[in-house]
């Protein structure tokens, strides 16, 4: 089980923290601009780029994460968490990086290459899972 909830709690803990930064940034931005108080009420574009860019790294927290989350409760569900191996650590690990990279120097290219490392994992565990579903105490009897 622990195959999959340890990891599973660190993604939440990057969205968490994630969130968090954005209130600390937006907080600093109406400190320093209370203009923002109004000007962002109907449009959030309004705020410095390094804000938008945190903001836009939390929009992605509810993305490719939420195929993790599907991927991790189902194989709690058929008991076979022991069969993700490693993939719940390298999606997250591959989620950490995208976000430091996403919040700092936000080099595209390198940011994909983060994404795509997610991407892939995210496939192999539904791959990994639907091979292991056939072991299944649920399925097997």
């Amino acid at each position: 089980m622990e195959n999959v909830l340890v990891p599973v709690f660190w993604q939440v803990g990057l969205s968490i923290s994630v969130l968090l930064l954005l209130g600390v940034h937006r907080l600093y931005d109406v400190v320093n601009d209370r203009s923002l108080l109004v000007r962002s009420k109907t449009d959030t574009s309004v705020y410095p780029e390094r804000t938008k860019k945190v903001a836009a790294n939390f929009s992605n927290q509810f993305e490719l994460p939420v195929l993790f989350y599907l991927a991790c409760g189902l194989y709690l569900l058929f008991g076979v968490s022991e069969a993700a191996g490693i993939l719940p650590w390298i999606f997250v690990i591959a989620r950490i990086a995208h976000t430091l990279i996403h919040t700092t120097i936000n080099v595209v290219l390198i940011r994909f290459s983060a994404f795509a490392v997610s991407v892939l994992t995210v496939i192999a565990l539904f791959v990994r899972l639907a091979g292991a579903i056939g072991e299944s105490p649920l399925i097997s009897g």
